[in-house]
């Protein structure tokens, strides 16, 4: 397959192990999360969880539950559970969890897209309802809000799609991922097919790294594997991305099952695609600011799995001690977590100081 993905770029995908969604809707059973979370585990409309007016992203989440811990570590005494104990690839397995959910998803403007589905000429072949018509309408299309089946149902649609377009002597449209997001918010709003109850499936990234090595991404995107990493992408900015480069790549490839899109998600995710990228001169204010310097002489690098992880190898004492020392427990707000990342990332010495388990 010439890569389904093109002009993504990434950094070398040589952890020791992929990090897994499935194992990561495990974890948060096992570790007794759920007793006081209800996550969402499907693709409904209006009901991703957002712990903050505009987008969540996997460095806002992190910065969260380290906010939130003293609160959490008193319920989970209250409640007589076990306090998590989280390992480094564990933490990469929960993240992306919730990436593949869909909880750092933007959320599209239907009315937007509405106006895109004219202006755009999507409206030309498909009718909003009603079947007569040489494309099915909006309103039969099933589950748009479950993005894995809608990206396939894309990808499976493109070299027909070209062909209509050419006959009608239209040019193949180009998406953002903005536009792309409003086009799916107003699909879905008008589907009478979704079924509420369809549960994502979480997608293996082993399989999709093997997919990929297989169908011969790597004779145009070798830097998927090996570039720079770009902060932030987004599931809608993958089906952009996949749309705009259907015609030169969908007959290649053939045909993709919703698992094989499942599993190619999951390994963007895994090697770590979705996450943010900080200031590193802000997070090295930030780190000062939060008087981790106390405790944290000479910080090692970290990640954002790390930085999951190590909040729980603080023990609940330790909030004792801040007391002591007049410090409150630090808390992140907006983006203060990515830069600390970033500032994190820029040291390479051991850190031998107390009670430091960043990087386990």
């Amino acid at each position: 397959m010439h890569c389904l993905l093109a002009l993504l770029v990434l950094p070398p995908a040589h952890a020791a192990e992929l990090a897994d969604p499935g194992r990561g809707a495990a974890i948060l059973d096992q570790q007794h999360c759920t007793s006081c979370h209800k996550f969402d585990r499907q693709w409904r409309s209006g009901t991703i969880a957002r712990l903050f007016h505009d987008r969540l992203t996997p460095a806002r989440l992190v910065g969260a539950v380290w906010s939130h811990a003293p609160l959490m570590w008193s319920a989970i005494s209250a409640s007589g559970e076990p306090v998590p104990v989280l390992t480094t690839g564990q933490a990469a397995d929960v993240i992306a969890w919730f990436s593949t959910a869909g909880y750092f998803e933007p959320i599209g403007d239907g009315r937007n897209g509405a106006r895109l589905f004219q202006t755009k000429g999507c409206a030309v072949c498909h009718p909003a309802n009603g079947s007569a018509s040489e494309a099915s309408a909006v309103s039969s299309w099933s589950s748009p809000a479950y993005l894995f089946d809608f990206i396939r149902a894309m990808w499976q649609h493109a070299p027909w799609m070209r062909q209509a377009m050419e006959r009608k002597r239209m040019p193949w449209l180009s998406l953002s991922a903005n536009e792309m997001r409003d086009l799916l918010a107003y699909a879905v709003s008008l589907s009478a097919r979704m079924n509420p109850a369809q549960p994502f499936h979480a997608g293996e990234p082993a399989a999709g790294k093997s997919l990929y090595l297989s169908k011969g991404c790597t004779s145009c995107h070798a830097r998927l594997l090996t570039g720079n990493r770009v902060s932030g992408h987004s599931l809608t900015e993958i089906a952009a991305i996949m749309w705009n480069h259907a015609p030169m790549m969908s007959t290649a490839a053939g045909p993709l099952s919703l698992e094989q899109v499942a599993n190619l998600i999951a390994y963007l995710w895994s090697v770590r695609y979705f996450e943010d990228t900080g200031n590193g001169k802000r997070g090295e204010r930030i780190f000062a600011a939060r008087h981790c310097d106390v405790c944290h002489a000479s910080p090692p690098s970290a990640s954002l799995a790390a930085m999951l992880a190590a909040l729980w190898k603080h023990p609940p004492a330790v909030i004792g001690e801040l007391r002591e020392k007049r410090l409150g427990w630090p808390k992140f707000m907006e983006n203060e977590m990515a830069d600390l990342i970033a500032y994190l990332q820029t040291r390479t010495r051991p850190d031998a100081d107390r009670g430091s388990a960043l990087v386990k």
